[in-house]
C-alpha cells in the first residue's frame, strides 16, 4: 500500500488509530475508487493510496476474516479501510465531524453575504423556486445599513460578496451603492454573482470589474436560440435574448471575469441541450476562465413540481450522465484537488462567517429564505437564536444519506430542503474530475 496523500490532521493526532483483532471485517463505506491508477480515496480520513494486486483484491470482498497474523489486512484496519462488519460509520462520522467542529475552526474563511438586490427578474422561467414570491427591491435605505452591518460583522480578512435576486442586474445602484461605501472605508472584498446575463453591457461590465470587482458569475442557459427564449420567457419578448447573453459572456471572459455556465436539462431538452454544449465547447474553446456544468431540473428542487417525474429518471439520468461526461475537464474554472482535510463547513447554511441578507434586510441562513430559515435581520443581529444554532451546529444526516460515500464531503445536515435525486452522481462526477487531477500532481 503506497501512501499519496496522508491522513487529515484530524485522524493524525486526535482519532486513536484502530486497534486489529481477530473478527470479520469489511470494507469502509467511505472508500472511493480510482481503478485506473488502482488508487483509493478515503473521503473520511482524506488518505490517498495506491494498492497493489493483493490489497486490491482484498478490498474487492464483502467480508474479510482476520485471524491476527496477516499483515496486509493488519494495515488496512490501521488504516480505517477496513472495519468490522457491525461497525455504525456514520454515528463514528458524527463524532468525528464535532471534533473537527473543535479543533478546526473557520479561521481561514472570508465572511461571505449573500445579498439579494430584488426579487423580481426580467425572465420568467417556468422552474423557479421563486414563483410566488413578492417582488421586493432592496432600497438605499437598507443598502446604508448592509453596509453597516457588514462593518460589525466581518472578520479582519477580504470579505465576499455575493449577489442574488430575482435577477440582481435589476437593482444595480445597490451593487454599486454597497461596493462604493465599501471602498471608501478601505474594506477589502470581492464579489460573485448569479445572473441570466441578459442586462450586462460594455459600460456595466467596466462597472463591475473596476467597482465590483467581480470575479465570477453564474449564468444559466436552457438551449439554443429558440429553445432558450421560450423557456427564459423575457419580459417585453426580448428579441435574440440568446445571442445578446452569448455575446455577453464574451464580454466578461474578455474583461478577466470567471464565467460557469449551467445548463438546465429536462426530459424536453435533451437534443437541444447536447447541441448548446457542442457549439458551447467550439466558441468558448480558448477560454480558461469558463466552467459549464449540467444540472436536472427536479421534482425536488426547492418545490419545483414535475407531473412525469416517475417515467421520467431513468431518461432523464442517463441523459445528464452522457452530457456530463462530455463535459469532463470543462466543469472547473480551474485546477481543484481533493483537499487533505476533512470540510468544516458544508455549505453556506452551516457556515457562522455567511449570511443570507434579502432585500428588506432580514437575516437567513440560505438563499431559499424559507420563512423557517430566518433568525434576525440588518438593524438588530440575531434575533432567533434557537433558529441560528439548529443551522451552524448541526451535524445530523439523513437516513437516506448514512450509508453514501460522500457523506463527509456533501451537505449532511437534515434540515436542507435541496436535495436531489441524482446529487450522489453530481458529487462523484465532480469528485472524479478531482481526483485525475491530484494523482496526476501527486504520483
Amino acid at each position: 500500500m503506497k501512501p499519496i496523500q496522508k491522513q487529515s490532521f484530524l485522524f493524525e493526532c486526535y482519532i486513536p488509530k484502530p486497534i486489529p483483532s481477530a473478527g470479520v471485517y469489511r470494507p469502509s463505506q467511505f472508500l472511493f475508487w480510482d481503478d485506473v491508477h488502482s488508487c483509493l480515496f478515503h473521503t473520511l480520513t482524506r488518505a490517498i493510496v495506491c494498492l497493489n494486486d493483493s490489497e486490491y483484491a482484498i478490498l474487492k470482498q464483502h467480508e474479510i476474516r482476520f485471524s491476527g497474523d496477516d499483515l496486509v489486512i493488519r494495515a488496512l484496519i490501521e488504516g480505517w479501510f477496513l472495519v468490522p462488519v457491525d461497525f455504525n460509520e456514520a454515528a463514528f462520522y458524527r463524532e468525528v465531524y464535532e471534533m473537527n467542529l473543535l479543533i478546526s475552526p473557520e479561521d481561514d474563511r472570508k465572511s461571505l453575504y449573500k445579498i439579494f438586490t430584488t426579487t423580481a427578474c426580467n425572465a420568467r422561467c417556468y422552474y423557479c423556486f421563486e414563483a410566488g414570491t413578492p417582488i421586493s427591491t432592496m432600497s438605499p435605505d437598507t443598502a446604508e445599513q448592509v453596509v453597516k452591518y457588514i462593518l460589525n460583522t466581518k472578520r479582519d480578512k477580504e470579505i465576499k460578496l455575493y449577489w442574488f435576486g430575482g435577477e440582481p442586474l435589476c437593482n444595480t445602484r445597490v451593487i454599486s451603492q454597497i461596493c462604493s461605501s465599501l471602498q471608501e472605508l478601505n474594506v477589502p472584498f470581492t464579489s460573485d454573482m448569479i445572473s441570466n446575463g441578459l442586462l450586462f453591457n460594455d459600460d456595466l461590465i467596466s462597472e463591475a470589474v473596476s467597482l465590483w470587482k467581480l470575479q465570477l458569475c453564474q449564468i444559466t442557459l436552457d438551449g439554443t436560440a429558440e429553445e432558450y427564449k421560450r423557456i427564459k420567457a423575457y419580459v417585453g419578448n426580448e428579441d435574440n435574448p440568446f445571442d445578446k447573453v452569448i455575446n455577453n459572456i464574451t464580454r466578461l471572459l474578455d474583461a478577466g471575469v470567471s464565467v460557469r455556465i449551467r445548463l438546465n436539462i429536462d426530459r424536453s431538452n435533451i437534443s437541444d441541450i447536447n447541441r448548446l454544449k457542442d457549439f458551447l465547447l467550439k466558441r468558448f474553446v480558448d477560454y480558461q476562465n469558463l466552467s459549464i456544468y449540467a444540472a436536472a431540473i427536479s421534482a425536488d428542487w426547492l418545490g419545483y413540481h414535475d407531473p412525469s417525474e416517475p417515467e421520467r429518471n431513468s431518461t432523464l439520468g442517463e441523459a445528464l450522465a452522457t452530457l456530463r461526461k462530455a463535459l469532463e475537464g470543462k466543469t472547473e474554472g480551474r485546477r481543484f484537488y481533493l483537499s487533505d482535510r476533512l470540510p468544516v463547513t458544508h455549505c453556506m447554511a452551516n457556515s457562522r462567517h455567511a449570511v443570507v441578507i434579502n432585500p428588506e434586510g432580514d437575516l437567513y441562513t440560505c438563499q431559499g429564505c424559507d420563512k423557517h430559515m430566518c433568525y434576525g435581520n440588518i438593524w438588530e443581529g440575531v434575533l432567533l437564536p434557537d433558529i441560528y444554532e439548529a443551522w451552524k451546529n448541526n451535524a445530523e444526516a439523513r437516513e437516506q444519506c448514512r450509508s453514501c460515500v460522500w457523506l463527509p464531503e456533501c451537505t449532511a445536515f437534515s434540515k436542507c430542503p435541496s436535495i436531489q435525486p441524482n446529487c450522489k452522481q453530481i458529487k462523484e462526477a465532480r469528485m472524479r474530475h478531482r481526483m485525475k487531477n491530484t494523482l496526476e500532481k501527486l504520483l
